[in-house]
């Protein structure tokens, strides 16, 4: 994605120090400069947004709202989903998120 949209403008947020120096380490001998925040990715990262595009890699139950916060209006949300109620992933904008229910068991 970084090679496509430019220095700087891409954000990964890893809850693990040494996983986000890892991937830290390995996207800058790449050439790529991608913003690498040590943080809970549920969270989100403000400073920097909003953002056109929010993509996750980890399956969530409901879409956190500070994502929904962080996106900008006409954006896209991907996000695989673990809700019983929902299909294999989700994808929501700011205009019309849908949150699944929450499980009652």
């Amino acid at each position: 994605m970084a090679t496509r949209t430019g220095p700087r403008t891409v954000v990964s947020i890893e809850i693990d120090p040494a996983t986000a120096d890892g991937a830290r380490q390995n996207l800058e001998g790449l050439g790529l400069d991608v913003h690498v925040i040590t943080g809970d990715g549920e969270l989100g990262h403000p400073a920097v947004g909003p953002y056109d595009r929010i993509l996750a890699t980890a399956s969530v139950r409901r879409i956190p709202q500070p994502w929904l916060d962080q996106l900008r209006p006409g954006g896209v949300l991907l996000a695989p989903s673990t809700a019983p109620s929902a299909a294999t992933s989700w994808c929501a904008s700011p205009e019309r998120a849908t949150v699944a229910p929450t499980d009652s068991s």
